[in-house]
């Protein structure tokens, strides 16, 4: 009696199966990969633009409170250390990916460094805002005094004509 084998047609469309399936999950790793780079170079260039204004802005205009002040220091140093972290995290990706490929234990500060870089940007971001809100405070209040000068000015005025 001859033994019945399974045909030859399963076993390839098994083997492509199998080969579909390690392609889609390297796209979806290559999507998810790209995607992450995006998002850290965006923070870059966006840090970095803001670090110019605000530059820009403190030597064009400069700070109008000592809150204002502040402020400036807050955002650029919170931009600066998007940047850094990450400048750090392209750095570390490169290490993470090859010890990946070589089956070791990769480090683990990635995580902490997209924390960090999250947060520096969302605290320049926020303090940039903030200078906004401030400098047109400022200048709102600067301007009261200014108005109840020209009342009283106004006042005087009116007084002397009578």
């Amino acid at each position: 009696m001859a033994e019945s084998k399974p045909p030859a047609t399963t076993q390839t469309s098994q083997s492509e199966q199998e080969a579909k399936r390690v392609e889609y999950y390297g796209a979806m790793v290559n999507g998810w990969l790209d995607t992450k780079m995006e998002r850290d170079k965006t923070i870059v260039q966006l840090a970095t633009g803001g670090v110019g204004l605000l530059v820009t802005l403190l030597t064009t205009v400069g700070a109008n409170s000592p809150t204002a002040a502040t402020l400036y220091g807050v955002a650029i140093g919170g931009f600066v250390v998007a940047i850094t972290s990450a400048i750090a995290i392209f750095t570390l990706n490169a290490d993470y990916l090859k010890a990946v490929v070589k089956k070791e234990e990769p480090g683990k500060g990635l995580g902490r460094l997209d924390n960090v870089m999250l947060l520096g940007f969302a605290l320049g971001l926020a303090s940039s805002i903030l200078i906004g809100v401030c400098d047109r405070s400022c200048k709102n209040s600067s301007l009261i005094p200014e108005l109840a000068t020209m009342s009283g000015h106004e006042e005087s005025r009116l007084r002397r004509s009578e």
